[in-house]
């Protein structure tokens, strides 16, 4: 059974005011920023601003779907298909390309997948009237033992947490995380240097705010213990 889908309502207030920046037809589901440009990704098409790139009639049964661009500024979808992520480019029916996978996130205008114990890095370029999928292997993960957030790698070795992030193309970190070792991860993102994962130990769930160094070699910690999981979750949003 699918769970419904939480839709809150965000009003201005005195701390911050909220303003309509343009509006599209269906429920958004994916959005992305790349070069100034607003792609989201609604059940039926793919708009780049207020304009409709792409149509997906013939989408109905992914489970998840990302767009990112290419480097001549072509949208790129990406598909979750059962156990496989097939891409498309919004002028082709015809897949660009895909792998076998059952997870994927996006992250520096790529997309990546688990594939056979190893993180794999998509992304894409043009070639003469064409749109290639460059595929490369980025860290090795375990199987069996990683888990796919958005924007990130979370593996559970033994017992022992580690946190593994892309965080430019071709280049991956993988850290030890020992504070999350007795906690039970509810759900994890990262975005750019700073990764927020909200943990479950003993029926306390505590959030921890990870800041990484420019070499994402190192890493802080603020700890946030013992919060409500619905405010969690909405601010991990």
């Amino acid at each position: 059974t699918v769970p419904a889908a939480i839709i809150l309502a965000v009003n201005s207030t005195a701390q911050f005011n909220v303003t309509k920046h343009q509006s599209v037809t269906g429920s958004i589901i994916s959005a992305y920023v790349h070069a100034g440009a607003h792609y989201y990704v609604t059940r039926e098409h793919v708009w780049r601003g207020d304009k409709q790139v792409d149509s997906l009639t013939y989408t109905n049964r992914y489970k998840k779907a990302l767009v990112c661009v290419a480097d001549d500024g072509t949208s790129v979808g990406a598909y979750l298909d059962g156990a496989k992520v097939v891409f498309h480019t919004h002028w082709s029916t015809f897949a660009v390309g895909g792998t076998a996978a059952t997870a994927m996130f996006r992250r520096n205008n790529a997309i990546y997948c688990p594939v056979a114990g190893r993180l794999v890095e998509n992304s894409f370029t043009k070639m003469g009237d064409k749109i290639v999928t460059r595929t490369k292997q980025v860290e090795n993960i375990s199987a069996l033992a990683s888990h796919v957030y958005d924007g990130m790698v979370i593996q559970d070795l033994l017992g022992k947490k580690y946190l593994t992030v892309p965080y430019a193309l071709g280049r991956c970190s993988t850290q030890p995380a020992p504070m999350l070792d007795k906690h039970r991860i509810v759900d994890a993102r990262c975005e750019r240097n700073v990764a927020i994962i909200i943990g479950e130990s003993k029926g306390q769930f505590d959030r921890f705010i990870i800041r990484y160094e420019r070499d994402f070699k190192s890493f802080t910690v603020r700890l946030e213990p013992d919060m409500d999981v619905m405010t969690k979750l909405v601010e991990l949003l």
